[in-house]
């Protein structure tokens, strides 16, 4: 798993690879919510349908406009806060990163809501989202931006452990700082 952290939010995603390649964004999506509802049922996560549809219909557009329609907004909204985070946004987008890319709107939104205090991040494919989700879920209370410099999540069975590092980038492959565990 790749992790960069930008000045706004933090990317996950894993090397292209197309035999893991789901047909469309909903399949995805799909995938994603089946799994944080199996794994984390008791989270408070949703995913916005905010429709971008009706683009040849200018009735149909003004309507969803009047219904509160935010372009731009993110995927998955978490209403649940760990570690120094009141709240968490994460922007899905398809495994490809080369061929998927940040609308302007979408950064700005990224933006707005890492001013207001919320993990924010963005990734590429539901491997991705499981990383970043896990990530966040397991965030404590004391730990603040200075000293979670990077976690990563390894998994051996059931069971995740955390490797904290002092710099980024992250490095998958040191398993020598290892400093706790957690089971499912």
């Amino acid at each position: 798993m790749n992790r960069k952290e930008t000045a706004h939010w933090i990317e996950y995603w894993t090397e292209w690879d197309e035999s893991q390649f789901l047909p469309s964004e909903d399949a995805d999506a799909e995938t994603c919510f089946h799994w944080v509802t199996e794994f984390f049922p008791d989270l408070l996560i949703f995913h916005p349908v905010n429709e971008s549809g009706g683009g040849r219909n200018p009735q149909y557009e003004q309507k969803l406009n009047a219904m509160g329609r935010v372009k731009g907004i993110m995927d998955y909204i978490l209403l649940e806060p760990f570690g120094p985070y009141p709240h968490a946004v994460i922007e899905l987008k398809r495994r490809n990163k080369k061929k998927s890319r940040l609308k302007p709107e979408q950064k700005e939104q990224l933006e707005r809501a890492r001013r207001k205090g919320a993990f924010c991040a963005v990734c590429w494919g539901p491997d991705a989202f499981k990383a970043c989700t896990v990530s966040y879920t397991h965030l404590r209370a004391h730990e603040t931006k200075a000293n979670i410099v990077c976690r990563l999540l390894l998994e051996k069975k059931k069971t995740y452990q955390y490797i904290f590092q002092d710099a980024l980038p992250c490095s998958s492959g040191d398993d020598s700082k290892v400093r706790g565990s957690y089971e499912y």
